[in-house]
């Protein structure tokens, strides 16, 4: 297992745990300005993110590109859920394999400042996947990805705040 983290922290003056909240809920809105390596989104069965919703959407970072189908888990205003059981990670074009991903938002709060937090975990089904991604450079390679997409979003719901 893979997990990465990324944490954004704003003076509670600029912005509200609710914005960022409706930002997630709307993130499809937006979802391909986050990083130049998203490639499409669709929600499936609804307009807006919420406990049920399917999604699919394709993505790149480096050499690996990944098509997922998230359901959404969990859905209140601190914590979104995505999980994609079976994501396909195509390495170069070379190799592919099926992984769990789970994405989790934390959305938190004290009188000064506002928090989102995500957290990216893989979960491999072979063992020999999981040393080949460590062995690639999975690691680092969404840890940056992530890290795009979580500052070029605050840039995003800044502006809106």
């Amino acid at each position: 297992m893979i997990t990465i983290n990324y944490c954004i922290t704003e003076d509670a003056n600029q912005v509200t745990p609710h914005t960022i909240y409706q930002f997630l809920k709307h993130i499809d809105r937006v979802y391909l300005q986050l990083s130049p390596a998203h490639q499409s989104f669709t929600l499936m069965n609804t307009t807006t993110i919420c406990e049920g919703a399917i999604i699919e959407n394709t993505e790149k970072a480096g050499f690996q590109q990944v098509c997922h189908r998230y359901t959404v888990e969990t859905d209140t205003p601190q914590h979104i859920v995505l999980v994609s059981p079976r994501s396909m990670v195509s390495i170069g074009g070379i190799m592919r394999m099926p992984v769990h991903v789970a994405v989790a938002f934390f959305i938190d709060n004290d009188a000064t400042h506002v928090r989102l937090r995500c957290e990216l975990t893989l979960s491999f089904y072979k063992k020999i996947h999981e040393v080949a991604a460590r062995l690639i450079g999975t690691y680092r390679i969404w840890n940056a990805h992530v890290q795009e997409e979580m500052e070029n979003g605050r840039r995003i719901f800044m502006t809106a705040a």
